[in-house]
């Protein structure tokens, strides 16, 4: 059994204009291995984490800024102790100076970054990059995953929101390796998903039933079983991991001048682990306006 955990990155609907591109991603790990990839989440998230407080890999606390730790005057060399209380005395000031609306914005806003404000910005950084190498460097996992330019979705297939389209991408190449797998390496290997709890859970389940009855662009799901499960990603070390890869595919599509950018690096370390097949890609697509795209995932796999 190979379990596929999904999560998205962006938002999917068209008039959401805060991000012009929606990714979503999933990791596929193997039963046999789950114990493993579970303790080197484990130990990772450890290594981080102030005592007592759990840890979730999950981008946009990850990689967010956190205002209050400028204005503290030799953040850095302060120990995690000292970092999150005068972090936290500064949020208190400011809470309690609003009232109404402003009050519960910002108590949202701290409430994202609160488990990492012991962390400076260079050591959220290096959790980031750590992730992604615990994903590049694991034999054992294999991505799948569809970005999308919303405008170009909506222009082409005058389609207004991404999820239905990236889920059939997605789950359809899963499925293709899951049929591969069974073809060639004796005992077959069926497939779940797993994502992370998403207002569009009853359209994923709608669409993977019709998948498996009546088919899908490029054929039938015939190895992914039951309909997706539905959890919550502080629970589900899958889940963060997917939400940090999809938070860095996401990131190099949306950056134009990719060539030698921090996106672009970011994207390389775990580029090599999306799923192909004789050296071609199949595993990710990027579904774009443009022909002439020299991104890497167009420039290795092609468009359409």
């Amino acid at each position: 059994m190979y379990l596929l955990y999904l999560d998205a990155s962006g938002t999917p609907g068209i008039e959401q204009c805060d991000h012009k591109h929606f990714a979503l991603l999933g990791v596929a790990i193997h039963e046999t291995d789950w114990f493993g990839i579970e303790r080197r989440v484990t130990d990772l998230k450890n290594r981080y984490a102030y005592p007592g407080i759990p840890l979730e890999l999950h981008c946009l606390a990850i990689c967010s800024s956190v205002r209050e730790q400028e204005k503290i005057a030799g953040f850095d060399d302060m120990d995690w102790a000292k970092r999150r209380s005068e972090v936290l005395s500064l949020r208190e000031r400011e809470r309690t100076s609003k009232s109404g609306g402003a009050r519960a914005n910002a108590q949202k806003r701290f409430s994202a970054t609160d488990s990492v404000v012991h962390l400076s910005r260079a050591e959220r950084s290096n959790l980031y990059e750590e992730a992604l190498d615990l994903v590049g460097q694991s034999t054992e996992i294999r991505l799948f995953a569809e970005v999308i330019d919303k405008e170009h979705l909506l222009k082409n297939t005058g389609k207004k929101n991404a999820v239905g389209p990236a889920f059939e991408q997605v789950l359809s190449r899963f499925d293709a390796f899951l049929q591969h797998v069974a073809r060639g390496h004796g005992p077959v290997n069926h497939g779940m998903a797993v994502v992370d709890n998403d207002p569009h859970s009853d359209l994923m389940r709608d669409l993977t039933i019709m998948f498996r009855q009546s088919g899908h662009q490029w054929g039938h799901v015939e190895h992914v079983i039951e309909t997706p499960f539905f959890v919550d990603s502080h629970l589900v070390s899958g889940i963060q991991l997917a939400d940090v890869c999809g938070y860095a595919l996401r990131r190099y599509v949306a950056k134009e001048s990719r060539v030698g950018s921090h996106e672009e690096k970011q994207f390389l370390r775990i580029f090599h682990k999306f799923d192909k097949a004789t050296n071609k890609l199949h595993g990710l697509r990027h579904y774009c306006r443009a022909k002439t795209c020299d991104c890497m995932i167009c420039s290795t796999r092609g468009h359409g």
